[in-house]
């Protein structure tokens, strides 16, 4: 497993010194970092799922290679391990993370509507694990689609729990409000 710390200090501030030819190495340097410790890929048909066994404090960030479009839900069981769930990626707006309170048993799941064929960044963070080690089980899969009631309500009803727990993963009182609220 992969650990992956923050880098503090840098941003876009940080940068406005460097000239072209400073910016260019840059460029170059870190293409050739990602290429060496590339993040691994999971494929995914329609639907599919992984598990890890993971400890406290791990950060791992995967490439979710999706075959198919459209709206896609994501679920971490939580199998004595806290997760954290942070998605990046085209259509995705501004990547946005997902951490519900239901501690180390229970899940932790968002929807979003994927471009075919595109790879999607998901960040999986713990937080705590019962014991030494915990685990959590990935899945991956597309949600009907179709101009039935039942779907369209289905399709809604996903997205508002998305919204809530995005803005209960804030730890800000005015958003974990407005998640109940809504």
């Amino acid at each position: 497993m992969r650990r992956i710390g923050r880098a503090e200090g840098v941003g876009p501030r940080g940068c406005a010194g460097l000239g072209r030819l400073s910016m260019a190495g840059l460029a170059a340097l870190c293409l050739s970092l990602s290429a060496a410790e590339a993040d691994p890929v999971v494929s995914f048909g329609s639907a599919g799922s992984i598990e890890r066994v993971v400890s406290a404090g791990d950060r791992e960030v995967l490439t979710l290679d999706l075959r198919f479009g459209g709206p896609v839900r994501i679920d971490a069981e939580q199998i004595g391990a806290d997760v954290a769930l942070e998605l990046f990626g085209r259509g995705v707006d501004g990547g946005f993370r997902v951490d519900s309170p239901s501690g180390r048993r229970g899940s932790d799941s968002l929807t979003f509507h994927a471009l075919k064929d595109e790879r999607y960044r998901l960040a999986v963070e713990v937080s705590s694990v019962a014991g030494t080690q915990g685990r959590y089980r990935l899945s991956v899969s597309a949600l009907p689609t179709g101009p039935g009631l039942a779907t369209q309500r289905r399709l809604a009803a996903e997205r508002a729990m998305t919204l809530a727990w995005r803005r209960f993963s804030t730890g800000k009182p005015e958003e974990r409000r407005r998640a109940l609220d809504d």
